[in-house]
């Protein structure tokens, strides 16, 4: 039983790096097509909405269920530490999900739909996929503080 929930960690802290890495992965992309031509832009747009589906919600959710049940095992649903990081679960998933999953895709149409030139909506809906991504990284980041701080206390 030790083994699977060593197993869990390590599904926990490589679906983190994969989170994390995709999202600077497309915050680099999106610098490097800003000024460039519309196939390129075309092209990184695409990389990032099939990325965000396919790389970093997968990533997010086994970031969760992993940090769940790791959180569970260690302290029990009553405690005060495994509520604070179900709720920020929840709040990584409702912010993907409203915000930032529609942004993307938003924002990847628009792109899709230029020949020459990036209309104003796009910088709306690019805008609104950056706020709301950097929202969860900040709530990502902040719970990893806590979780750190947590051990600590614990051991």
């Amino acid at each position: 039983m030790i083994q699977i929930f060593r197993l869990i960690k390590v599904i926990h802290l490589l679906s983190l790096v994969s989170f994390l890495g995709s999202i600077l992965t497309f915050i680099f992309i999106s610098t490097m097509i800003d000024d460039a031509p519309m196939s390129e832009v075309h092209a990184g747009r695409k990389f990032i909405a099939e990325g965000t589906a396919g790389l970093t919600m997968p990533a997010l959710w086994a970031m969760i269920l992993t940090g769940l049940i790791s959180g569970y095992k260690k302290f029990g649903f009553r405690s005060r530490f495994f509520q604070i990081k179900a709720g920020a679960a929840a709040l990584l998933l409702i912010n993907a999900y409203l915000f930032i999953i529609p942004s993307v895709n938003e924002a990847t149409e628009i792109a899709l739909r230029s020949a020459d030139i990036l209309p104003v909506e796009y910088s709306a809906a690019y805008m609104k996929e950056s706020l709301f991504g950097a929202a969860n990284v900040i709530l990502t980041i902040t719970t990893i503080m806590i979780a750190v701080w947590k051990n600590d206390q614990v051991q």
